[in-house]
């Protein structure tokens, strides 16, 4: 026989409390950008959301938007900085939850002193230094020309990441070139430019004394290497005054100069006052140097004119 069947309704109501998925503190949004303070929240019912900022109701509207992923602020500054409550409420059952949010906005690097123009002397200390304004205080990296990969320290370069500063202790030539400085935090970066230009002062390479006979020419040779080139000049020993470039004594002391780095001193008609040291200098602004070469005179015995002969 088949009985009566009754059937009724039930409604299965679930809840779930509620839960912050996501509201990370401190935050650090970055200086005058719409910025999101972020707070997800879930539960079931779902949970109304609202916000205080220093235990104040935040109105939305204005520079305030809210959303399911948190809180909009338009044009953070720093007047925004402080504690933000996320609260979250369920009307029906009267549950309640909240969430302090420490937020502190972040301002970008900004470099207000480049390495500029920057001279050193080879052999001797010379450094870059680089300033950047910004919220953490920024690190520094210096990157030279073209190269991807920051310069590293060893025991003649030091770089300073804190105070902004890398250093040559001594400075080469091969150190010259441009640098970029990178001024880094949380926020960003910003970069700012410079030059190195080193300076070799000038150094004799080559310099060789000569013999020569009486009434012949005789030429020293003064080769420097210096950068900028040195200024090149030629006296002869115990004079006051240099030999001009080009004709000197009525064009028997000859000064040419061959090339920038090169100075020569040709004497004809040799006698044998002649037979003295001759100073080579040269002269940067790096510094300078003297060197002196020998110009040998041969010639055939004789007595002086002025020689005693009488003898009482």
């Amino acid at each position: 026989l088949e009985g009566n069947r009754e059937e009724e309704s039930v409604k299965l109501s679930i809840y779930k409390d509620i839960t912050f998925d996501h509201a990370p503190s401190p935050q650090n949004p970055t200086l005058h950008t719409d910025a999101l303070i972020e707070c997800e929240v879930s539960g079931q019912p779902a949970p109304e959301v609202s916000w205080r900022y220093k235990g104040t109701k935040i109105t939305t509207g204005g520079r305030y938007t809210l959303a399911t992923e948190g809180l909009y602020i338009n044009n953070i500054t720093e007047d925004d900085n402080g504690n933000y409550d996320c609260r979250a409420e369920v009307a029906v059952d009267g549950r309640f939850d909240e969430r302090r949010i420490y937020v502190e906005v972040y301002i970008l690097p900004e470099v207000t002193v480049p390495p500029g123009e920057v001279e050193g002397i080879e052999g001797q200390e010379t450094s870059l230094t680089c300033f950047a304004t910004g919220k953490p205080t920024p690190q520094y990296e210096f990157f030279k020309d073209d190269n991807d990969f920051p310069v590293s320290p060893n025991d003649r370069i030091q770089v300073d990441k804190d105070n902004g500063e890398i250093a040559f202790r001594p400075l080469q030539k091969g150190d010259e070139g441009d640098y970029k400085c990178k001024a880094i935090n949380k926020a960003g970066s910003d970069y700012g430019l410079g030059n190195l230009f080193v300076v070799v002062p000038p150094r004799v390479t080559e310099l060789y004394n000569v013999s020569a006979l009486e009434d012949s020419q005789a030429t020293l040779k003064c080769i420097t290497n210096a950068d900028p080139v040195a200024t090149m000049t030629w006296r002869k020993v115990g004079n006051l005054d240099d030999y001009e470039e080009g004709d000197n004594e009525g064009g028997r002391v000859y000064v040419e100069k061959v090339s920038g780095d090169e100075l020569h001193l040709t004497i004809s008609d040799l006698t044998p006052d002649d037979q003295s040291n001759y100073t080579c200098k040269a002269v940067n602004r790096g510094g300078d140097i003297s060197k002196n070469g020998t110009i040998t005179v041969e010639f055939e015995p004789r007595f002086e004119d002025d020689h005693i002969d009488h003898f009482y």
